[in-house]
């Protein structure tokens, strides 16, 4: 019996390759049963316990039928084994049971390991630090976004194991990407990846949900010594004209460029409305996107961001040209002067989440198709230019979507009847 264990277990031994595939399964097993019990706050302590201990795990079994295979074909080895036991023999039970066990062993700790590192994989701190360089605007935005709490998966990869493994696949070519530099600064969205997205938005928002006729409040300073407060109150119908008019139709576009901007060319129920020459690109079929395009990566306007900074109070406005001062120093800050806004913590915090040099991202780098204001957005179609051949244009009534209550108003009335404060 136990010349049989020991010859059995010369035959892992019986060649280097099979030596070294014992010595990596056996250190990668336990060094990862030991992580298991241990607690590290660093984000790339998890990719080398569920990554790179497994991979070494993989390659030492793959080593072993390996080594002993060339093992064999020495006088002695495997087949001398097998030789020396007989079919019936029990010892060969006990070697096949010994032999089982240590095949399941193997199997429970993959399956973890698969299962961890398939986790961790999908997690935001693996798609926003560890690549750091081209996803930390992205993954910054989203940290201050409407949004921050789905999941970045929740949106970028679609449902189903399809989708599972066409975004991993792609993912390995990111990642050589992001170690040899070869991607694009500023990044830009695809058509390779903008379809998940759709189909994720109604994972939380559906068709029927009523959105209600909103109340929106837009409070702006001015560039003036007492940065005055002005306020516009709009009215909001989504529900009875933005949503009513877009979804459930028959509603497609051509633009002449890829972040679609420039859109001349609209077809609405089978009518088309053009403003310009007809594009060469495919026609494209409006959805959710189109407009919510920014709802979870949103940047700048720098001239927003500080009205909001004012609004909330972050900053003090109460310093002569307070207003005009920021603005000046953040535009200096993006220029690359970032001592412009050394002395205001709230300055920097500002500047931190919406410039980034090393991706060229800075304020106006991604338009926000929301509104009409800092970026073409609704304006895109709606300018009153694209007609149809019977002479039909593309409205751009201020009513069609929204009441105007108060443009511009220091102290609007509404707010006072409402019992808002200004």
């Amino acid at each position: 019996m136990h010349r049989l264990y020991r010859r059995t277990l010369a035959v892992f031994f019986c060649h280097w390759i099979a030596t070294l595939g014992v010595i990596l399964t056996s250190a990668s097993a336990i060094v990862f049963i030991t992580f298991q019990f241990l607690s590290f706050n660093n984000v790339y302590y998890a990719i080398v316990v569920y990554l790179i201990v497994p991979a070494f795990f993989v390659a030492g079994l793959l080593l072993i039928p390996i080594g002993v295979y060339l093992g064999s074909r020495a006088a002695g080895g495997f087949r001398a084994v097998l030789e020396d036991t007989r079919a019936d023999d029990q010892r060969l039970l006990r070697l096949a049971v010994v032999v089982l066990a240590a095949t399941l062993a193997n199997v429970v700790l993959m399956a973890g390991a698969s299962y961890k590192g398939v986790e961790y994989m999908d997690s935001d701190e693996f798609c926003g630090v560890v690549c750091h360089s081209p996803m930390a605007p992205q993954y910054e935005a989203h940290m201050s976004s409407p949004h921050a709490e789905v999941a970045c998966v929740g949106c970028h990869v679609g449902p189903g194991p399809e989708s599972f493994l066409r975004a991993k696949v792609a993912g390995l070519g990111r990642v050589m990407g992001m170690m040899t530099g070869g991607y694009d600064r500023p990044l830009r969205i695809s058509e390779v990846n903008r379809q998940p997205l759709v189909g994720a938005c109604e994972n939380c928002h559906w068709r029927g949900q009523r959105q209600g006729e909103p109340l929106r409040l837009i409070r702006h300073y001015g560039d003036d010594q007492e940065s005055t407060p002005m306020t516009t109150v709009l009215l909001m119908r989504v529900d009875t004209a933005i949503h009513a008019a877009h979804l459930g139709r028959d509603i497609y576009y051509r633009s002449e460029d890829p972040e679609r901007q420039v859109i001349p060319w609209v077809s609405a129920d089978g009518v088309e409305y053009v403003s310009s020459g007809v594009p060469n690109s495919g026609p494209q079929r409006m959805h959710c996107l189109d407009c919510h395009n920014r709802v979870a990566h949103s940047f700048g306007p720098a001239e927003r961001v500080l009205d909001q900074a004012f609004a909330d109070q972050r900053i003090d406005r109460s310093a002569p040209f307070a207003k005009r001062d920021a603005l000046e120093a953040l535009d200096r800050a993006a220029q690359g002067d970032p001592s412009a806004v050394a002395g205001s913590v709230e300055l920097s915090e500002i500047l931190r989440r919406n410039v980034f040099p090393s991706m060229a991202v800075t304020w106006n780098t991604y338009p926000d198709n929301i509104g009409h204001q800092a970026y073409p957005g609704c304006f895109r179609c709606h300018d009153g230019q694209h007609s149809s051949a019977s002479g039909q244009t593309i409205s751009q009534d201020c009513f069609g979507c929204h009441n105007l209550l108060a443009v511009e108003d220091r102290q609007p009335a509404i707010l006072d009847q409402l019992g808002i404060s200004p």
